[in-house]
């Protein structure tokens, strides 16, 4: 997995220039940083875990419908057979 890098120093760079405080830019710098590495990072997957993910769970979807459908046939033939039993 590609991590995620803020560059803090050039971060609170960029906030001193739009006028913040530099301190108060270093500050935000570094809660941000914190708070994406904290809450966002950890919560990331690749592509690669999607797709076997996904996968997996078609297959399950796949097997229950095949399930489903030749209950049903079975439910329509079971009827079929006992209709022509009793007319």
């Amino acid at each position: 997995m590609k991590a995620l890098i803020i560059d803090g120093i050039a971060f609170a760079e960029k906030m001193s220039q739009a006028g913040m405080d530099e301190n108060q830019a270093r500050a935000l710098a570094s809660e941000l940083s914190s708070q994406l590495r904290d809450n966002v990072v950890d919560e990331l997957v690749t592509k690669e875990y999607l797709r076997t993910e996904l996968s997996a769970a078609l297959s399950r979807l796949e097997a229950k419908l095949v399930l489903l459908f030749f209950g049903a046939n079975a439910v329509m033939g079971a009827a079929i057979v006992l209709a022509n039993k009793f007319l």
